[in-house]
Formats: structure tokens, C-alpha cells, sequence
């Protein structure tokens, strides 16, 4: 599963070897200065939108990879109906991360602080 690591400066979400095959997309690391919002989602799969290019879809139980819309390019890593972590960014190649874990709440909450004490 996913691992999601915030520091002074950035947020970093690193995949494990297989969804990193998966997704066709290596670990990400976000400055915090690029950040816009971080949130809880109930429904990690019901969340993800667009079209997958590339990666791995299984309805219902796996979103991996990238899935693009007009104008926005969301990383996803959600497994199952459980809850995810929501990250916004407001620039960069990739507008949106989700990532499924079940302390999206706590983190969500974490990384939001972190995002207001970096000077926004």
C-alpha cells in the first residue's frame, strides 16, 4: 500500500514496487508551496474521475495510475470503498493524488496545517 510522508517542506507518496508497475508512475513528491488543499473522501474509487491513461482499473476494487480530464491529471492509488487521502495541487503536471488509507482523516488534517504554516 501507498505510503504518504509530509516534512518541513514537502509531501511525498511512495509506491510500492508493484503500484508503481501498475501506474506506470514512479513515487511523487510535493513542495508544499504548490499545495491548494488536502482532504478526507469517504470513497476513494468513487472519487477518481476521467479516463485512465495509463494504469490499472478494476471496477469497484482498484484505480492505479493516471487518469486525465480536460485541463487535469489525477495520480491515483485507491484500493477498495474505503476512505482516501485528497490532494490538490495548484500547479505542476499533476492537478490532483488520491490515495487510499485509513488514517485519511488524521493526515488530511496534518498536511492541511502544513500547508497554512508554509505561508499561505
Amino acid at each position: 500500500m501507498a505510503t504518504v510522508s509530509l516534512d518541513a517542506t514537502a509531501i511525498t507518496v511512495r509506491l510500492t514496487l508493484l503500484e508503481r508497475v501498475l501506474a506506470v508512475h514512479g513515487s511523487v513528491t510535493l513542495p508544499l508551496h504548490m499545495m491548494r488543499s488536502a482532504s478526507s473522501v469517504p470513497d476513494g474509487i468513487a472519487a477518481v474521475r476521467g479516463i485512465r491513461a495509463p494504469g490499472l482499473g478494476v471496477p469497484w476494487w482498484a484505480k492505479i495510475g493516471t487518469w486525465r480530464r480536460r485541463g487535469s491529471r489525477t495520480l491515483a492509488v485507491v484500493r477498495g470503498r474505503g476512505p482516501a487521502l485528497h490532494l490538490q495541487t495548484s500547479a505542476g503536471p499533476i492537478s490532483q493524488v488520491l490515495v487510499s488509507t485509513p488514517e485519511a482523516d488524521a493526515l488530511a488534517q496534518r498536511v492541511q496545517a502544513a500547508i497554512a504554516g508554509a505561508g499561505r
